[in-house]
């Protein structure tokens, strides 16, 4: 097909030029507020997760355009540009209408990262491979970038001395940070439910349950229905206790930690 023998072409000398520009000096404040957009990002690493997967984008891709298109803002769901970008991945009403959610999500995040996965989708159909042209396409278009590529600066040369050492520098983070967080995580899971194992174990030795006699002895021993309540009341005590350990430790829901992170 030699339309897309050409697309690929054009994707090919936009990365090519690119691939210089993200080894330059990352501004200093842009590096301060990607460094302060990191830590509270990464509690969407579980929600992006299966986003991404469903789409077939690598999932630090699509938190290192959450990370760069909020950095540094108290609140990850404002600001608004001048094409009306808007939320957490600040999509344009153009770029919600292009690629509109595949289903209904519970909140603005899981919506919005939809569709932003599906941009990055078709930028990878388009023939990008380099992760930061990736990101760049996010920012001055698909079109845009390959005319770069071609000589034509268009509306990515005045982006492309910052967003694209940001995005080198987002990416080259995420993979520092995706995996020990991930560590963590898997940590305090284990961890919780060796505390809830504990803690059944010490609420069936804290009920011993009563047994039948046999015999003449059953006249006066417990009736069998005394014994039957007293195993459900051990029963209970237990996975009681066992729930209250586990939810003490266990990691945060992702909904839960996303709200305390300023998310909606």
């Amino acid at each position: 097909m030699p339309g897309a023998t050409e697309s690929a072409k054009q994707a090919a000398q936009a990365e090519a030029r690119l691939a210089r520009i993200v080894r330059g000096r990352l501004n200093p404040a842009y590096k301060a507020a990607l460094d302060a957009r990191m830590e509270t990002a990464m509690a969407l690493l579980p929600v992006l997760k299966p986003i991404a997967e469903k789409h077939g984008v690598p999932v630090e891709q699509l938190l290192a355009i959450h990370i760069v298109e909020t950095r540094g803002r108290g609140d990850p769901m404002s600001r608004t540009n001048k094409a009306g970008a808007s939320g957490p991945f600040q999509l344009t009403p153009d770029a919600r209408k292009d690629f509109p959610p595949s289903m209904q999500y519970a909140t603005t995040v899981e919506s919005d990262a939809d569709s932003a996965a599906q941009y990055l989708k078709a930028s990878r159909a388009a023939g990008f491979t380099m992760p930061e042209a990736i990101g760049m396409t996010y920012i001055a278009g698909i079109t845009g970038v390959k005319n770069w590529g071609g000589g034509n600066e268009g509306n990515v040369g005045e982006h492309s001395k910052d967003y694209g050492p940001m995005f080198k520098y987002a990416l080259d983070k995420l993979a520092v940070q995706i995996p020990e967080y991930t560590k963590q995580q898997s940590e305090r899971e284990r961890a919780a439910r060796s505390a809830g194992a504990a803690a059944r174990r010490q609420a069936f030795d804290q009920f011993p349950v009563p047994k039948m006699k046999e015999g003449i002895a059953a006249f006066f021993g417990p009736s069998e229905e005394e014994v039957t309540k007293a195993r459900e009341a051990r029963m209970s005590a237990a996975e009681q206790a066992e729930k209250q350990a586990f939810e003490s430790m266990r990691p945060e829901a992702p909904l839960q930690t996303m709200k305390k992170a300023g998310y909606k």
